[in-house]
């Protein structure tokens, strides 16, 4: 039986991503690496069930979703917002203010991700699908990018303050990868038996007609 991602169901979900957040600011002592979950849950989980619900729930006619399915905007676009939102934000942020960091990061990273994901999950019927080869090029660019943001970050601080994002969040994105391929290979494994009919069959008639 398929899950359903109903209102009730989103609901519980942000109230509780905004109790854990809320949680690690009353406790600042607690370890890196639960942070990196609480991250990874928000750019890889809850993200991409956000845009599941609102294929399930065709909230795309809605006004406030009009723009995300609008125009298809070119998907460098979804990266760097992606890489604002999901990585820049964050340093940004402790450097702004170690007391609010993570209520200006969390709901940018939110957002962003949404933003990312949409190109990969959305169905709708006025929502043209990007071709597998543009999709593939998003995902490598954005996994690249990703990797390489990280790295510059660890040998700016001379540590790596966020090794777990990068590991679970690159683990992430390589297993979309892989999925996106597997679909691929097998949409291009299906030859369209009535196009070719129609190619043949006309040819073989004008040949009998002579």
């Amino acid at each position: 039986m398929p899950i359903k991602f109903t209102r009730s169901t989103a609901k519980i979900v942000f109230s509780s991503l905004l109790a854990i957040v809320a949680f690690i600011l009353l406790h600042s002592n607690l370890h890196h690496h639960f942070i990196d979950i609480i991250r990874l849950f928000t750019a890889f989980i809850l993200a991409p069930l956000w845009v599941l619900y609102a294929n399930q729930s065709q909230l795309w006619f809605h006004k406030r979703y009009r723009w995300a399915v609008g125009k298809n905007a070119p998907l460098t676009i979804h990266t760097l917002s992606f890489l604002f939102g999901g990585l820049i934000s964050y340093d940004l942020a402790l450097m702004i203010s170690r007391d609010f960091a993570y209520f200006i990061h969390f709901p940018l990273l939110l957002i962003s991700s949404f933003i990312y994901w949409i190109p990969l999950l959305i169905k709708c019927r006025f929502y043209k699908n990007r071709p597998y080869f543009h999709r593939f090029i998003y995902i490598l660019i954005t996994c690249i990018l990703f990797f390489l943001y990280h790295e510059g970050t660890s040998y700016y601080y001379q540590v790596k303050p966020t090794f777990g994002f990068m590991t679970m969040g690159l683990t992430v994105l390589l297993i979309s990868l892989y999925v996106l391929i597997k679909h691929w290979s097998h949409d291009e494994s299906h030859i369209d038996t009535r196009t070719v009919k129609g190619m043949v069959e006309p040819l073989s008639k004008q040949k009998s007609s002579y």
